[in-house]
Order: C-alpha cells, then structure tokens, then sequence
C-alpha cells in the first residue's frame, strides 16, 4: 500500500507528532517538483523515490531484529515443550517454522474454498508483493493454519468473523496467539466485515504495523517551517483556492491536536476519509455516520465544505468550456 501523498501541509503546519511518509504534494506546491500538462506525476522520480524508499520496506519495523523470532537454526522440542506446545506431529527443520504435515491437505482446500473477505485480502496482499513483501495463504504453523503469514516480517494475519465472539473462540485464539508468539511471529487480527467494507483503513493499518512512522523529535517542528528555497516557482493560487487550504489545514491541524491512545490509531498520513472516519465512527452496519458528535469538528468540516462550493462555482464555467462536463 502506498503512502498518502496527496496532504498539501508540512508536518509544522498542521503540528504533525510523526512525520508524514511523503511530501510530494507540498514539495509539488513549492515547485520542487517540475512538471508538465503531458507528465504522468506517477511517473515522477519523486514520488518513485517516496514509493521505493527504505522507510517503507519494513526497516525499523515489524522486520527488525528483535523481532525476528528465537533466533537461526533449528527449534528443539524441548524448548517447544517447555512453552506448552504440543511437538508429538511437528516437523522441526532448520529453514522452516515448525508444522504439523497433517494440516497440509486441509490448508490446500481452504486455499481452494476460501471465503469473501480472505479472497478480497489475499488480492491486495498478493498483488505485485504488498510493500515489496511476499505472503503464504493458509500456511500450516505447529498444529494451527494461519490465513496470511510473511516469512520475511515474522508476520501473521488473521480474519476474524463472528464465530471467533464465543468465549470458548476467544480463549482458544489467544493460546493460540500466544503459541505463535513463542516463534516470534507478531500476530494481526482483522474483523472479517471490515476487509469487505472498508479496505483502505485495513490496509493502511496493516502498513502501519509494519513500517511504524519515525516520531517527530523536539524542535524539528520549527526546522520544518522554515521556507524551503528552490530554483522553481511556486504555484500561484486564487483567493478561493487559498481559502481552501486555510480551512484544510485547520481541519487536519485538530485532528493531529487529539489526545490518541497510541495503540495504532494515530494515523499521522491521514486522509479527509480518515479524519471524518475518526470524528464521525461508524455504525453497526459498517457505514460511517453522517454526523459528529464533536462541536469543533462539525464546525471545522462545515467550513471546508463552504470554502469547496465556492471554489466549484468559481472554476465551473472552466470545467465547461474546457469540456470535461456538458452543459
């Protein structure tokens, strides 16, 4: 999943508490970025360079050596044993995790069965390797199945429908956690109705995991304010369109001014989907509600949405002789 690029503010304008993982949008506002009405801005070197860069392959992240498992080498039994793991079926080799090759025959034809939301996940994670990662599906781990495992990041992905609500389920998944933590594996658990309706969030939330953003440190808040220098010309907006912007980023600048628990829902790339989503909480059905609760952002997001009709009337007449609508 790639980062958001498309925040037009510094994290010093906004009073960002981790750096955003890509600064195309602003470093394209102040012409740092030269481009052309013909260009493909996916094709600029920037935003390849954002897209490809270390920060985004796992470094620092679930792929550091702490979490790596116990270590080289083959796993004795006796250590196994000592966690509470049963050993009598398990195959113990030196380049494999620990398995037990009765589950093979039933992981295939949970491969071939597969459900919707496993299907709609193993899509995304599979699709040109998710983060330059390569996932299993259904792979045989000591006496249990996991729905995605990561060789390279130590990584388990589970999708948990309602069947997983009993308390018998939720004992025996947490044992079964736990078993797989003996490896050293780290372990997500995914609401199977959120891959079928909100995707984006659970991707980004896996990406989170695994390329954690690297905390802003004191004062580097006022080194990012400082007008940057360039040979290229900034663009030039209107009045209405600076408008927008103002009210943007006072928009983002209270949603980074939240008190978060630090347990992953501080999403320092976020979205306008994500900021509404965070104010707004969802449903039982899984849609986001259609109103806030929260007085300041309900006024902050009426503005924004004032300051973009206006814009719209203003370019119209543009977007008509320029023929991208009929009249």
């Amino acid at each position: 999943m790639a980062p958001n690029h498309w925040i037009p503010f510094t994290e010093a304008e906004v009073e960002a508490k981790e750096r955003f993982a890509s600064h195309f949008m602003t470093d394209f506002i102040q012409g740092k970025i030269k481009t052309t009405a013909s260009d493909d801005l996916f094709s600029s070197p920037a935003l390849r360079s954002a897209v490809n860069s270390p920060s985004l392959r796992g470094l620092g992240g679930v792929n550091s050596p702490s979490l790596r498992g116990v270590g080289g080498g083959k796993i004795s039994p006796a250590y196994l044993q000592a966690q509470g793991i049963k050993t009598d079926n398990l195959i113990l080799t030196t380049n494999f995790l620990p398995y037990n090759p009765n589950l093979k025959a039933n992981s295939r034809e949970l491969r071939k069965a597969g459900n919707l939301s496993e299907a709609l996940l193993w899509k995304e994670l599979s699709a040109a390797n998710f983060l330059g990662y390569s996932f299993y599906r259904q792979k045989p781990i000591l006496n249990y199945i996991a729905d995605f495992y990561c060789k390279e990041l130590n990584l388990v992905i589970e999708i948990d429908g309602n069947t997983h609500d009993t308390e018998e389920q939720i004992a025996y998944d947490k044992e079964r956690d736990r078993q797989m933590q003996v490896l050293g594996l780290t372990i997500i658990r995914i609401r199977d109705e959120k891959v079928k309706k909100d995707m984006p969030n659970v991707l980004r939330e896996i990406a989170h995991i695994i390329t954690p953003p690297t905390p802003l440190k004191e004062g580097e808040l006022n080194c990012e304010a400082v007008e940057i220098k360039t040979n290229e010309r900034k663009l030039e907006f209107s009045a209405e369109a600076t408008a927008v912007f103002d009210a943007g980023r006072e928009l983002w600048r209270y949603y980074h001014a939240q008190k978060f628990a630090w347990d992953g829902n501080y999403n320092a790339n976020a979205s306008l989907y994500d900021i509404r989503e965070h104010f707004q909480g969802r449903n039982d059905k899984g849609r986001m509600n259609p109103k806030s609760s929260d007085e300041k952002y309900t006024e902050l997001i009426g503005n924004l949405r004032d300051q973009l009709k206006i814009l719209a009337e203003k370019i119209a007449p543009k977007v008509y002789e320029y023929g991208f609508l009929k009249e």
